[in-house]
């Protein structure tokens, strides 16, 4: 799906997403073989950083620092692990965008699903950029703040000690290739493909809306008799049987992709709300335009744009789905015979229930709970800073 595609150009390249050419021969064995590799470098620095995390709680600060690293790598994990485990799943929804009835069958139905694939592509390209230069330059900051002084920049466990050179860049490379060559393009690609994903539902409902609505104004200019006419309720039948279908496979589409990726919104919320507030506990604790501070501030800035971004797609389908309802009333549905008006009742009624994206019960993916999800940031950090003991 071409909306979804530099997504899923990065997952091929993390290894998560076998191209059609590597599905046997050598090809197969390869990317099998580079598959075990990421995902040995990214678990094992995660398990790395949970004994570091583990033994540094004698100190704020420190189990400040050591968590921001922890929660960000241990949520690039279940990232990698969603889309892995539920790959078949998910080509199951895309296989579904692309045929009957639910793909563009004129230039007119094609024109209102580009409009939201523009959306999306103008979105992914716009949030691959911030997190591409985000990335780079926590990079750079970090080469700064650890290469001059020859310290590990994480200062992780490791089940050896290290003191030559050639363990320092060992230690050194995993950590910089597992956070910024490998959870964070991860990362990257996740935060891009599921709201794209989301934001397909509005490609959907807006595509169904203007199918009713061009149909209902060709039948406007049909004559009563013609729309009397037994071949004309035979047609008005097979023609809302398909746009009943439609709608049903748009709410299946959208509850199976909440089944997919509620386990990790609830893991991206809960580890958000701590990652921003330890985050800013630390940029507090360091001189303004440091390299520490720019490093933290670069990293806040990709956490606040990957939620929002998730949280405005919620909104958006959200929204859409209401709407729906009254886009339909506003058609020329009385034209309908009496059995077609029941039949679009169905549709209408099923519409008075948003489609929401919802973790637990509890969590809904929307900008309202984007707002709260700062808010509650903000008090975890006074809370923080003020039984942190003075020095």
């Amino acid at each position: 799906m071409s909306a979804l595609d530099s997504s899923i150009s990065i997952f091929k390249y993390l290894g998560m997403w076998r191209p059609e050419s590597c599905f046997s021969g050598w090809k197969s064995h390869l990317y099998n073989i580079y598959l075990a590799f990421i995902v040995s470098i990214v678990f094992s620095l995660t398990f790395f950083e949970l004994v570091t995390l583990a033994m540094s709680f004698d100190n704020v600060s420190n189990a400040a620092s050591k968590c921001t690293t922890f929660f960000a790598i241990f949520t690039a994990c279940g990232k990698i692990l969603t889309i892995f485990i539920n790959r078949a799943r998910i080509l199951e929804l895309i296989k579904i965008l692309t045929s009957d009835p639910l793909n563009g069958q004129d230039p007119g139905e094609k024109e209102a699903l580009e409009r939201i694939h523009r959306k999306i592509r103008f979105r992914t390209k716009l949030f691959i950029w911030v997190k591409t230069l985000g990335l780079f330059a926590m990079l750079t900051m970090t080469l700064v703040i650890s290469i001059p002084q020859k310290v590990v920049w994480m200062n992780i466990w490791v089940p050896f000690h290290f003191a030559t050179d050639t363990q320092y860049v060992i230690i050194m490379t995993l950590e910089i290739f597992g956070h910024y060559f490998t959870a964070g393009p991860a990362a990257m690609a996740y935060d891009t493909f599921v709201p794209g994903m989301m934001m397909q539902i509005s490609a959907q409902l807006q595509l169904l809306q203007y199918r009713i609505y061009m149909r209902l104004k060709t039948l406007e200019s049909h004559s009563p008799s013609v729309r009397q006419d037994s071949n004309e309720n035979y047609t008005q039948v097979k023609m809302i049987a398909g746009w009943l279908q439609h709608h049903l496979l748009i709410y299946q589409y959208a509850a199976e992709l909440n089944a997919i990726f509620v386990p990790l919104i609830c893991l991206q919320y809960s580890s958000s709300v701590i990652l921003l507030c330890v985050n800013v506990y630390a940029m507090v604790e360091v001189p303004v335009l440091s390299a520490k501070f720019i490093r933290s501030l670069m990293y806040n800035t990709m956490l606040f744009s990957q939620i929002f971004l998730l949280c405005l797609a919620g909104t958006e389908v959200m929204d859409d789905s209401i709407y729906f309802s009254r886009s339909i009333y506003n058609t020329h549905w009385y034209l309908l015979n009496q059995r077609s008006k029941k039949s679009m009742n169905i549709m209408m009624t099923r519409s008075l229930e948003p489609i929401k994206f919802t973790s637990i019960g509890i969590i809904e993916t929307s900008l309202e709970s984007f707002l709260r999800l700062v808010k509650i940031s903000y008090s975890a950090y006074n809370c923080l800073q003020r039984f942190t003991p003075n020095e």
